[in-house]
């Protein structure tokens, strides 16, 4: 085949896109260069290609041929890179399309999140409605305590009123009376003065019923304004959601917000409209007490204008009141709920619940609480409320102990399942608890329900939480041991520490064993501060001592410098520090056992190593074998 050389000459500045457009726009400048042996046989094939058979044409008309032929694949050539030109415009075109897509498709995600947050607020605001209605319930209920009270005060008005008429009537009596004798004066003169004492007695009771009713409506009014108060910044919140909805949609649904402002609107006019009424209500009891303290005033007056002052028996009336007392009672432990409010009980007694709240209750309140309500689940026989009850309880503690909380509020759980596992013993039919109650107690037991499959669910709890409880404070001491243990050095406190001490120790190696104390002493007072019992104490701090002893002895073993008399010295000192704590928060002695084997390699590292002493030294490593 002959070769076709093609020179194409582009100026420089002319942009190569494709081999089309230079092959297109250089046609003016193509030279076609064959070589000379093959000039005449590419023509002659051309032509008996191209073109009809005549054998009279001449070579010229035959090179005219080629030249039209060529000038028509050009052509064709041109219509070919137009025709990728516009695929290539198309395709750029539909890619921008497309990234406007999914620009316009985030934009509506960001626009369905939003809409979403706006239905967690109305959702929110209509479980604050439940709220509000059990709040107007327990309202009603101060309604029908403060209707008692008010009776009670128009029975002590009678009874005020009869007395105020004995006074009258003994008054007169006495000035009809003057030449009675003495005898008869003395005995009317006492009654005058039991008299007044009634009168005192009640007087004072007025005094402490309206200052209790005084408080009450005091705290009603607080409560009410906090309430109203919430709603507003409610209210406030959402209008400002909504105006920030309107600012940035631009293609919103106006019928749509028009329905969300009407809502807005008539749950604050309803909020409004319940304000007022219990600040009415609220001004008529203010008023009510104003009459009575007036009416308790004319009455006092009343006894004064008698010739009675209140200094006459200020000095006798604690030790002629008289003595109420009160039978004995007795309570069954028992505290009734709804099936309904399980879920609520259980996240206020767990998830609500802090510690600082905690310990000023009564120790192990909850557990407490938990097994009231078991006990009256026992008392209607509801299998199934128990059940429910008691796994609520056991899936709350375990999530609570899996996620990432303070050793205090774990401390606080342990206790509280401690002591519900203890009564589910205790009063569950376990006969070494049994033989220790009283015969009250034994008649309290659990009658219907056997929950000893549920104790036992409970008691591999306790063990997981106490597990996940060591681990804990283990990983917070950790970085204080090697330091009070291997490092410090008090025999250096009396010698001249700046510079020396400085440049050889660092400020991690020269903590002392007090700041590994003090971490100790810390979770020692959460452990006590919630009830926890002395034997479940002294167990972990014994654990804990194995963790230091082990921490301690293999870092020591994996620092050859360390292994001199020197060492030996600190370690039993340091040692020491600890035994000195146990012995302070009375604990067992056994509680520092596990650090025998480093008091053992203290006594190592100052002996002789020598032939002669190596059964010595047998001798004092019992414990490292």
């Amino acid at each position: 085949l002959p070769v076709i050389k093609i020179v194409v000459s582009v100026q420089s500045n002319t942009p190569l896109i494709n081999i089309c457009d230079v092959f297109y726009n250089s046609t003016t400048n193509i030279t076609l260069t064959f070589p000379p042996k093959f000039r005449p046989k590419l023509i002659s094939n051309f032509s008996s290609d191209h073109s009809t058979p005549n054998t009279t044409e001449t070579p010229e008309k035959d090179q005219t041929a080629i030249i039209l032929k060529m000038r028509k694949l050009f052509e064709q050539e041109k219509d070919k890179s137009d025709q990728l030109r516009k695929e290539v415009a198309r395709f750029r075109k539909s890619s921008s399309l497309s990234t406007e897509d999914s620009i316009r498709a985030s934009e509506l995600e960001v626009e369905i999140e939003k809409l979403r947050q706006d239905y967690n607020l109305l959702r929110n605001s209509i479980k604050r409605g439940v709220e509000e209605r059990e709040m107007e319930a327990q309202y009603l209920a101060l309604q029908e305590e403060l209707k008692r009270r008010r009776e009670e005060c128009i029975s002590l008005k009678a009874v005020l009123a009869q007395q105020s008429q004995s006074l009258r009537t003994l008054g007169q009596s006495r000035g009809n009376n003057n030449g009675d004798s003495s005898m008869s004066r003395i005995h009317d003169e006492g009654e005058l003065m039991e008299a007044f004492q009634a009168q005192k007695l009640v007087n004072r009771q007025l005094e402490a019923e309206l200052s209790a009713m005084m408080e009450a409506n005091n705290e009603t009014l607080v409560e009410n304004n906090k309430l109203f108060e919430a709603l507003r910044k409610e209210v406030g919140d959402l209008q400002s959601i909504l105006q920030s909805r309107l600012e940035n949609t631009e293609n919103a649904d106006v019928e749509t917000l028009r329905l969300n402002e009407q809502y807005l609107r008539h749950e604050l006019k309803k909020s409004t409209a319940a304000y007022v009424e219990l600040q009415e209500q609220i001004n008529e009891l203010l008023v009510k007490i104003n009459e009575l303290t007036k009416k308790n005033h004319i009455l006092s007056n009343r006894l004064r204008d008698h010739g009675l002052n209140d200094s006459i028996l200020m000095n006798d009336e604690f030790q002629n009141m008289v003595t109420v007392k009160k039978k004995a009672q007795s309570n069954q432990g028992i505290l009734k709920y709804r099936h309904e409010d399980e879920t609520k009980i259980i996240q206020r007694l767990v998830t609500d619940l802090k510690p600082r709240v905690a310990v000023t209750l009564v120790t192990s309140l909850p557990a407490y609480v938990v097994f009231m309500c078991i006990r009256y689940t026992d008392l209607v026989n509801t299998d199934q409320h128990v059940r429910s009850l008691l796994t609520r309880f056991v899936q709350m503690i375990k999530r609570l102990f899996k996620a990432p909380n303070p050793a205090e509020i774990r401390v606080m759980w342990l206790v509280n399942t401690l002591t519900l596992h203890n009564l589910l013993k205790q009063f569950g039919g376990y006969p070494e608890y049994m033989q220790y109650n009283t015969e009250p107690q034994n008649q309290q037991q659990l009658k219907n329900f056997d929950l000893s499959e549920y104790r036992q669910v409970i008691h591999e709890t306790i063990i997981l939480m106490h597990g996940v409880l060591l681990r804990q404070i283990q990983e917070s001491i950790k970085q204080f041991i090697v330091p009070a243990i291997l490092d410090h050095d008090e025999t250096s406190r009396g010698k001249s520490r700046g510079r020396t001490m400085s440049l050889d120790m660092s400020p991690e190696q020269n903590r002392e064993p007090k700041t590994l104390v003090q971490q100790l002493d810390i979770f020692y007072k959460h452990l006590s501060s919630f009830g926890m019992e002395n034997y479940y104490i002294e167990q972990i701090c014994k654990q804990l001592m194995y963790y230091i002893c082990a921490v301690a002895v293999n870092s020591l073993m994996l620092r050859g410098d360390l292994c001199m008399w020197k060492t030996g010295m600190k370690i039993r000192y340091n040692v020491g520090c600890l035994e000195s704590w146990v012995r302070t928060m009375s604990m067992d002695p056994d509680v520092v056992k596990p650090l025998e084997p480093l008091i053992q390699i203290s006594r190592i590292l100052q002996a002789r190593k020598t032939e002669e002493d190596v059964q010595t030294l047998l001798e004092l490593s019992t414990c490292l074998t």
